[in-house]
């Protein structure tokens, strides 16, 4: 599991051609979770999800 800062998350993203496929507008770095984190943190998930879209409401 990748535990680094949101900061070396997006830097990752875009050293790997990320720029290409992902517009980076928020990263969000939870103690627990990993590739299928809304099954294992859907908490987090949801609150994320709810975050993401509340300013479109």
């Amino acid at each position: 599991m990748w535990t680094g800062t949101a900061e070396e998350r997006i830097e990752a993203l875009r050293a790997s051609g990320g720029r290409f496929y992902a517009d980076v507008r928020g990263v969000d770095v939870h103690a627990k979770g990993s590739h299928f984190g809304p099954y294992e943190n859907p908490e987090a998930w949801v609150d994320d999800l709810r975050n993401t879209y509340r300013e479109l409401r």
